[in-house]
């Protein structure tokens, strides 16, 4: 998806993602659920490393595999609590690691009703939203296009959640995916 679909003019550019030091062994052996939210917000390295993790590009091609290299997912960053980002919802451009304002203001409320009532939906400072067309995939492999969507949006969301795991592992958990 390009930013130029998105009439705001208003655009955050990403600071490249920051390489750790622990072992992918150490990350798993401490990762775990969390819905206790901080009132701190997140920086903007913070989430320029979720939304990387999840669907940005890497040395090859992107962070995460999708069958055909047809890359059918968006993703969301619903920000309501992020250092030097106003409250909104953000379509993250990976191609350009950037976010381009798509809609102002706090929609967590909405979310959270369409969540089933996720009370940490509402509380979190940042939503990552991932969003699947389901077209893409299907009107190249047919139905059973279906199920390699539901691996590709898999992939990302452990992506996030492993390098949350890794990033912010002694913090209370800051965002909700």
């Amino acid at each position: 998806m390009s930013a130029s679909i998105f009439s705001s003019s208003i655009t955050v550019s990403l600071p490249s993602p920051k390489k750790g030091t622990l072992l992918l062994e150490d990350v798993f052996q401490e990762r775990r659920s969390i819905r206790d939210y901080t009132n701190q917000p997140l920086t903007l390295e913070e989430v320029s490393n979720l939304l990387w993790a999840g669907y940005g590009r890497n040395n090859y091609a992107r962070t995460v595999p999708s069958t055909g290299a047809l890359y059918p997912i968006t993703i969301y960053a619903v920000v309501a609590n992020v250092e030097n980002i106003k409250r909104g919802v953000y379509p993250y451009q990976p191609d350009s690691h950037i976010l381009v304002m798509a809609h102002s203001g706090d929609v967590r409320n909405e979310l959270y009703k369409a969540s089933l009532s996720q009370v940490w939906v509402r509380e979190a400072p940042l939503v990552i939203v991932v969003c699947v067309s389901f077209s893409i995939t299907t009107n190249y492999y047919g139905e059973r296009g279906v199920w390699y969507i539901y691996g590709g949006r898999s992939y990302c969301a452990e992506c996030i959640f492993t390098i949350y795991s890794f990033k912010f592992r002694d913090s209370f958990c800051r965002c909700f995916l």
